[in-house]
This record gives C-alpha cells, structure tokens and sequence, in this order.
C-alpha cells in the first residue's frame, strides 16, 4: 500500500541523489573532453553551447516544461552552456 511505496521511496532515494551526483561529474568530464577534442580539429567548444541551445529549445518545444535538473543525471543545461562559453 502507500507505506510501503513511501517506505520504498525513503530508502531508494538518497541512493540515487548520490549516484546522480556522480553522474554529473562524469558528464561534466565528458564535456572537458569534448571542448579538448573540438579545439583540436579546430573548432571552438562554442559550438558544444550552440548545440546544447538547440536541444534544450527543442526538448522545451516538445514536453512543454522546464527540465527537473535536481533529479536528472546530467549537470544542468544552463551549467553545461556557460561552461563551453567560458572554455578557452
């Protein structure tokens, strides 16, 4: 019944906020690998923020919501884009 899903949720959940946290580093070190690879075929992580705005836009076109980044496994959009602004 609604305890044991409750109780089910209580015990599951900081285990994947935790997971998740680990998750974002691994992206955020993805996205440093990518801006690497970029600049070395000549290209500025620019581009990576340019994408990213196209896939947010569209994703927010087709769910109509703003993204839930507080549970997701990926460092925010909005964090992902101003850091390959900011890359050199």
């Amino acid at each position: 019944g609604d305890a044991t899903s409750i109780t089910s949720l209580a015990t599951t959940l900081p285990t994947a906020l935790l997971q998740s946290g680990y998750s974002r580093e691994f992206e955020t070190e993805a996205d440093d690998y990518a801006f690497q690879r970029l600049r070395e075929i000549g290209l500025s992580p620019k581009a990576f923020a340019e994408i990213m705005l196209l896939l947010e836009k569209d994703r927010r076109k087709r769910s109509g919501e703003e993204s839930k980044d507080y549970l997701s496994t990926h460092p925010a959009t909005a964090k992902r884009i101003e850091r390959a602004l900011a890359a050199p």
